[in-house]
């Protein structure tokens, strides 16, 4: 049998940092590594929430990503 390990979560921040030429969005994204594992879905939107009022630039998404290990038992 196959089982899976959080081993991290991270927060990520798309955002608009500028317009091209043409008019079209330059989007970029921004990681933030390390957040406790037992932290749930609200508390990750909470964190994000502070850190995205520190920013300048126009939010696009909010994104959690989850990184796993898989092992045998």
């Amino acid at each position: 049998m196959v089982k899976s390990i959080l081993v991290s979560n991270s927060i990520v921040i798309k955002y608009v940092s500028g317009i091209t030429t043409d008019g079209k969005d330059i989007t970029k994204s921004q990681r933030f590594n390390g957040m406790r594992k037992d932290l749930s879905d609200a508390d990750i939107f909470a964190v994000a929430t502070a850190i995205t009022s520190l920013m300048a630039d126009n939010i696009v998404n909010l994104g959690k990503t989850m990184e796993y290990t898989l092992m045998e038992s």
